[in-house]
């Protein structure tokens, strides 16, 4: 290969590198960098969310009116220490359950907190998917014509699936289902209790972003005279 040859294929190389490589890897490279762009650092975030309760198996069977259905309420907050890692503790008034059947009428309320890990997965700028893993402390409190008036509470196993979608930097929104498992004792019986729910986070410490726009370039002109001798360009 002669050196002519050599420096001609050096060229061509350079000139596809420079405009067609260079541009793409950086357009994967920020495309990359925007996908979490509320999500990019450390913050806390704090949330209201509202939805509907269910307790399955809370209603014994020949029971002739069971309401197992409720609105439940409530607020959480948490620490994100990067984009796919959360710790989240939340309170929450489950709202009030009744039931009747021959004579024996009961109520039951139930309040409770948690703690939980939440592992969120990206899936475009704005939307992301995620679960959380924790425990729930219930405290309820019954009461009924037949037994008077009883109490529980302790701890159970947490486990949550959702979507969030960012509004803005500092807001977003969720979708959640959460489970809380065997709620409650022998004594005013257990239940599964089901959480379908709406939030509303707020993102502490997230600027705007702001799109930077790459400077052009003055086009010159080169300006051409004749002279006797010839053209002169300036």
């Amino acid at each position: 290969m002669t050196f002519r040859t050599s420096t001609w294929l050096l060229s061509l190389a350079t000139l596809v590198s420079t405009n067609f490589l260079v541009p793409v890897l950086a357009a994967e490279q920020d495309a990359v960098q925007s996908t979490y762009s509320r999500q990019d650092n450390r913050h806390f975030y704090l949330g209201a969310r509202v939805g509907s309760n269910y307790l399955k198996d809370a209603c014994n069977e020949g029971v002739l009116d069971c309401d197992s259905t409720s609105l439940g309420y409530g607020l959480y907050g948490g620490y994100q220490f990067n984009p796919w890692f959360s710790l989240e503790g939340g309170l929450t008034d489950n709202g009030d359950f009744s039931s009747s059947n021959r004579g024996n009428n009961a109520s039951v309320d139930i309040k409770g907190a948690e703690v939980s890990a939440m592992f969120t997965y990206g899936l475009s700028k704005n939307w992301s998917v995620y679960t959380r893993l924790g425990a729930a402390y219930q405290n309820i409190d019954k009461e009924s014509s037949t037994y008077g008036e009883q109490s529980s509470n302790g701890w159970n196993g947490l486990v949550a699936v959702g979507v969030d979608y960012a509004l803005s930097t500092r807001w977003s929104v969720r979708a959640e289902y959460q489970l809380i498992d065997g709620i409650g004792d022998s004594n005013i019986s257990k239940a599964d209790m089901y959480f379908t729910s709406l939030g509303l986070t707020y993102h502490f410490g997230q600027n705007k972003i702001q799109t930077v726009k790459a400077a052009t370039q003055p086009v010159t002109r080169e300006k051409c005279i004749s002279r006797f001798a010839g053209v002169v360009c300036f």
